[in-house]
């Protein structure tokens, strides 16, 4: 018995080992402060080109905090704060020292334009941004990525009147912690973003990258061989008692609360979609007949013996 279970734990670990190296994608690390790739649009061509600021100081730091992740909802939400700087920067600190508009995508609509006058602070307390890519039935190995696109211009009614012309360079200081996920971002260059007016937009453009916590996923890989080993061992023991001459019928209860229980083990794991997930093939399907068929033996030698008597 003892070779039996072993080899079984040993095919469990080595299958779910396989598909978590394959679903799982090494991606860059955030970290707070990375400057944010400035980016204005060519006008010949429509290919980004980079763009310096006249000056370092001269630029806008944008304060992107990923507050909440829903990937079976699609929604990451995140907080935008801005700290002007240099000639952006008004007689308060945080205040703007001219009007500008905000645009970014978000899950409710493509762009959004949030325009900000002079002399006012300039945040979003929350944005809700769609997860675009991701497999959820992959689960709990599953990556999704949600595209961000930031970009701050001039509002072109007050172009004439503002200290600069020119799109707003932007600094991106990343913060991301939320639990259950490892999140980090990578450049994203697939897409730009239109000014309205004649100058070329400024923007932030990247994909946040959210995997699953290694605790998370040695969890449910815990979870999966607990579920292969009880099964496996209820098997073993309905085989065993079926065959002897006065079988002992009370474990009958044990393996029916077992198989009902295995639904509510599978579902306390943190996160988790519905059913149907690449562990739940691997695991709590086979698990649940597994125990149906221990459960039949068993019934079937019990309902023998009765007619005997």
């Amino acid at each position: 018995m003892k070779p039996l279970l072993l080899g079984i734990c040993s095919f469990i670990l080595v299958v779910v080992l396989h598909v978590g190296l394959f679903s799982s994608i090494p991606i860059a690390t955030a970290q707070a402060g990375v400057p944010a790739v400035s980016l204005k649009t060519s006008a010949s061509d429509g290919h980004p080109v980079s763009s310096v600021p006249k000056s370092a100081e001269d630029v806008v730091q944008v304060n992107l905090t990923v507050l909440s992740i829903d990937p079976i909802a699609g929604e990451l939400k995140a907080n935008l704060r801005f700290e002007p700087r240099g000639i952006y920067r008004g007689d308060i600190p945080v205040f703007l020292s001219q009007a500008l508009v905000l645009r970014t995508n978000s899950v409710e609509q493509e762009f959004v334009e949030v325009p900000f006058e002079a002399n006012e602070p300039i945040s979003i307390p929350q944005v809700t941004f769609s997860i675009g890519q991701g497999e959820i039935d992959h689960y709990p190995f599953d990556k999704h990525t949600a595209r961000v696109l930031i970009a701050l211009t001039p509002t072109p009614a007050n172009a004439d009147v503002s200290p600069t012309l020119e799109p707003v360079p932007l600094v991106l200081n990343f913060v991301a912690n939320v639990p259950g996920f490892d999140i980090a971002y990578q450049p994203a260059f697939n897409r730009t973003l239109k000014s309205t007016d004649e100058n070329a937009d400024v923007f932030v453009s990247i994909d946040v990258v959210m995997v699953r916590t290694i605790a998370i996923q040695v969890f449910a890989v815990v979870i999966m061989m607990m579920m292969w080993v009880l099964s496996t061992l209820a098997l073993l023991v309905a085989i065993r008692t079926s065959r002897l001459k006065q079988p002992d019928f009370a474990i009958l209860g044990w393996m029916s609360i077992l198989m009902f229980a295995f639904p509510i083990i599978r579902n306390a794991q943190p996160g988790v979609p519905p059913v149907g997930t690449i562990s739940d093939f691997f695991s709590l399907f086979w698990a649940e007949i597994i125990v149906t068929i221990a459960l039949i033996l068993l019934i079937t030698r019990w309902l023998k013996t009765a007619s005997a008597k």
